[in-house]
């Protein structure tokens, strides 16, 4: 997966597509699991409604795409 790949997709199908990027969405307190803008919203739209650092999101959930995993405890500069 590309990050051109990914900003195409919406929350919602990463989630669903790729369930360990879940628990990052948790711990990182971006309220998007279970969210009903989840199925709207790329990743884009999550950085600028949660101020985090877009590019910083974009890697933690290839990470955790590819290790199916989330990448760690570490936070998303805000």
């Amino acid at each position: 997966m590309t990050t051109n790949e990914l900003a195409e997709l919406t929350v919602s199908e990463i989630m669903r597509r790729w369930p360990a990027t879940m628990r990052l969405f948790i711990d990182h307190r971006l309220l998007c699991v279970g969210c009903p803008i989840a199925p709207f919203h790329t990743i884009a739209d999550v950085a600028r409604e949660h101020q985090v650092d877009e590019d910083e999101l974009v890697d933690m959930i290839l990470a955790s795409m590819q290790e199916g995993v989330t990448a760690g405890p570490a936070s998303i500069p805000r």
